[in-house]
């Protein structure tokens, strides 16, 4: 099972940066960017993969507090209600706001 990075699209480059780095540390990643092809059921395979993860990892951003709405918001409302419905094993965490507004390193 794989950690599942969430995300505002305007946050897409910083979102891609924690992807690389998760992997490079060995976390296996599920990232839309990498793991949806054209004519996937997105929806379908988005709610999949955040009732199976490993871990939920809300990026959290100046963007994302701004938006009152966006598709991230219903992934985090997904993942909050597995938590909720008690799924065993289900786990949420958070990526500082630091590390996804600090500019690239390189």
């Amino acid at each position: 099972m794989a950690l599942f990075l969430s995300y505002a699209s305007q946050d897409a480059q910083a979102a891609l940066r924690i992807c690389e780095a998760l992997r490079a540390a060995g976390i296996e990643v599920w990232f839309d960017q990498s793991e949806l092809r054209g004519g996937d059921a997105w929806d379908q395979k988005i709610r999949q993969q955040i009732r199976n993860c490993a871990l939920f990892v809300p990026v959290i951003s100046q963007t994302t507090s701004a938006r009152g709405e966006g598709y991230f918001r219903l992934e985090w409302k997904l993942a909050v209600d597995r938590c909720d419905r008690g799924v065993r094993g289900a786990r949420t965490g958070g990526v500082p706001r630091s590390a996804v507004d600090a500019p690239a390193r390189g």
